[in-house]
C-alpha cells in the first residue's frame, strides 16, 4: 500500500490537553509532534546526501483539533498536511512550513499563522477553510484548487502585510477571500484552468490587468 509508505500515522488530538509542539531537525528530516505525554513522528525533506527515493517527506493528517505551535522551521518536501477538525497552527516567532499542499476537509477551519518562502507555492486543496492570518510579508505564492481561503495577513510592526506575492485560482471550485485591501497586489491574482470565485468583500480593488488564461474562468 503506497499510500500508507507514504504518510505517518495520524496525529489524534485531544481537546484540553494543551498545544501541540512541533519540532523538527533540518539536518535529518526528522521531526516530532507532542502534546502532553503523547508525541507522534513525521518525516521532512531529506537532505541532497539521501537516496532520492527517500527525499520526498511524509504526508500528516491531523484530527481531534487544537493548537500547533512550529517551534522549528519545516520543510516537509512533497509530504501535505490534512486537516479533519478544526485547528489554529501558528509560530513560535517567526517559523516557516513548505510542504506538499493543504487539504481542509468538510467545513473545517484551519487558522493559519505560519509564512511561506520564496519561490514555493503553498497548496491548497479539500472543500474547507484555510484562514491566512500571519504577521508582515508572507513572500510565498498560493495555488488554490478547492474550498474557501481567506486572506486576513496581519500587518508587522512597520505596518506591512502581504498574505502571498501571487495568487493562482484553479479548477473552478474554490473561492478566495480577501479581508482587507492589504492583503495582495491584485495584479498578482491569475485564474486557471476554470478559475474560481474572488469575493473582495466590499474592499476597494484597483486592477491593472485581469488575469484569465482559460475559457471556463
Amino acid at each position: 500500500n503506497t499510500m500508507k509508505q507514504d504518510a505517518d500515522a495520524p496525529v489524534n488530538t485531544k481537546q484540553g490537553e494543551g498545544d501541540i509542539h512541533w519540532s523538527y531537525d533540518e539536518k535529518t528530516g526528522l521531526g516530532s509532534l507532542t502534546q502532553g505525554s503523547t508525541s507522534w513522528a513525521m518525516h521532512g525533506n531529506l537532505g541532497a546526501t539521501w537516496p532520492a527515493s527517500l527525499n520526498s517527506g511524509k504526508d500528516l493528517t491531523f484530527q481531534g483539533g487544537g493548537t500547533v505551535v512550529l517551534e522549528n522551521t519545516v520543510n516537509q518536501g512533497a509530504g501535505t498536511l490534512t486537516f479533519n477538525d478544526d485547528y489554529i497552527v501558528k509560530p513560535v516567532d517567526t517559523q516557516t512550513w513548505k510542504g506538499g499542499g493543504i487539504i481542509v476537509n468538510g467545513e473545517h477551519l484551519v487558522d493559519w499563522q505560519i509564512n511561506g518562502v520564496t519561490g514555493d507555492s503553498l497548496h491548497k486543496l479539500g472543500t474547507g477553510t484555510l484562514k491566512i492570518n500571519g504577521t508582515g510579508v508572507n513572500p510565498g505564492s498560493l495555488s488554490v484548487g478547492d474550498g474557501t481561503v481567506i486572506l486576513a495577513q496581519r500587518a508587522d510592526d512597520n505596518g506591512l502585510s502581504q498574505a502571498f506575492s501571487s495568487v493562482s485560482i484553479v479548477s473552478g471550485r474554490p473561492t478566495l477571500v480577501l479581508n482587507d485591501d492589504k492583503q495582495i497586489n491584485p495584479d498578482n491574482i491569475k485564474w486557471g484552468y476554470h478559475g474560481g470565485k474572488l469575493d473582495i468583500n466590499g474592499n476597494s480593488l484597483t486592477f491593472h490587468k485581469l488575469n484569465g488564461a482559460d475559457d471556463g474562468a
